[in-house]
């Protein structure tokens, strides 16, 4: 999770405001009187959430900026939100067969009708949507931010997306009044399509464990974690498949094993052609990979500073923050949905057990560009199941397409 993204959310994002704000008026036991506000509660489902993925990230002691906490006593408030979010869900099933709302979930936990609503779950999924919709940016992976320029665009319908040339002109030298052959050269823009596509994960939650039982932000949580996890996944495969091609990345900048010389010359020529300052450069790569990223000096080449401050970001990291005035990206394996428990498969930028690092520009044209589906590209539906241990089915689709496009040039070093 990255806490600096989830800081500088829009407070926007806080406030929802619908055209039509659903509202239930609830009586409670005691007779006073409680207003469940649709749009209030999606706002509370964002805080909930942020808060449940701010803890996470401040578990990262290597962090350099933490979450700053906006709810004191997380537990009673993500139960809250989620009591009311249910009690709203069952208003609104209620209202469609001339009941009136309950005002605990005592009374929802006892209805057992609702488990078979399909009022009660078009509610909580479309709340669900509107929850965790905005709050994606935030938590999807930073090596996906890295990589990828977003645009939106219709679901099914291609969208040409310009790709600037990273081209610059280039001078002979020349006299007045000589007269020679000058090649033509061209600033130029080419485009790629992209067409959003719908991709689905199916997962299961519990009625009593997960509904009744349940808590805002671990449940929205899980959705938008999907959600990330599939377009990190989808990041890696697109950059693993155009990696491999040397339409992309030539032969040229391909170099063979790590030493000082080649990670200078690495550095040198991407700053030279991507037109950027050593600062502007990121090295990608697996923990593998970037923990043989080790400075050396003489001619054995023995490990600089390995008993010193060096070593000990090396020991506590497993490999250098950044080298060269290069930072270093750690870019985590992504795990197959399913096989997680029985025989894993992973995805990585390459496969998993290689060892490569890639040298790319922070900034100019992003190597890959990105359409998500605009509106709502996340659609959950939620279908409960004729079983005795009341299992709710889950879809979760996002609309979204990604192609490689490396204008800028990307060096490959194979360590």
């Amino acid at each position: 999770m990255n806490a600096k993204q989830l800081n500088r959310l829009p407070r926007a994002i806080f406030s929802y405001k619908s055209e039509i704000d659903q509202k239930v008026k609830v009586c409670n036991a005691d007779g006073s009187n409680m207003t469940l506000s649709r749009d209030k509660l999606i706002s509370a489902g964002r805080l909930a959430t942020c808060e449940y993925f701010g803890r996470i990230a401040n578990n990262d002691k290597n962090s350099t900026e933490k979450y700053v906490l906006k709810v004191n006593d997380y537990a009673s408030y993500s139960r809250n939100v989620w009591e009311q979010t249910v009690l709203f869900c069952a208003a609104q099933a209620n209202r469609q067969i001339g009941k009136a709302p309950y005002s605990t979930m005592k009374e929802v936990e006892d209805d057992r009708s609702l488990y078979g609503s399909q009022t009660f779950f078009a509610a909580l999924q479309s709340i669900a949507t509107e929850v965790i919709t905005p709050l994606l940016p935030a938590i999807t992976d930073d090596v996906t931010s890295r990589l990828i320029s977003w645009t939106s665009g219709r679901l099914g319908e291609t969208k040409m997306i310009d790709i600037e040339s990273n081209d610059f002109f280039v001078y002979d030298d020349d006299s007045w009044g000589a007269v020679s052959s000058k090649p033509r050269q061209r600033l130029y823009k080419s485009q790629v399509a992209l067409t959003p596509k719908l991709h689905t994960a199916k997962a299961s939650i519990k009625w009593y464990q997960d509904v009744i039982d349940g808590e805002a932000g671990r449940f929205y949580a899980a959705f938008a974690r999907g959600a990330a996890n599939k377009t990190y996944s989808m990041t890696l495969e697109k950059f693993k498949g155009a990696v491999g091609n040397t339409k992309y990345i030539p032969s040229t900048f391909v170099l063979d094993g790590f030493s000082m010389d080649n990670w200078n010359k690495a550095l040198m020529w991407s700053q030279a052609i991507n037109g950027v300052t050593r600062n502007n450069l990121m090295a990608l790569g697996t923990l593998s990979g970037l923990s043989n990223i080790v400075p050396t000096i003489g001619a054995d080449g023995v490990i600089a500073g390995a008993q010193g401050e060096i070593g000990t970001e090396w020991t506590r990291n497993g490999f250098l923050a950044n080298v060269s005035g290069v930072d270093l990206v750690e870019a985590g394996l992504s795990v197959v949905p399913g096989t997680q428990n029985y025989d894993p498969k992973f995805v990585s930028l390459d496969d998993p057990e290689q060892e490569n690092v890639y040298i790319v520009a922070k900034i100019g044209h992003a190597p890959m560009a990105g359409v998500m589906a605009s509106g709502a590209p996340i659609t959950i539906t939620l279908t409960p199941t004729e079983t005795s241990d009341m299992t709710i089915e889950i879809t979760e689709t996002l609309a979204f397409d990604i192609v490689p496009v490396f204008s800028s040039k990307i060096f490959k070093m194979m360590v």
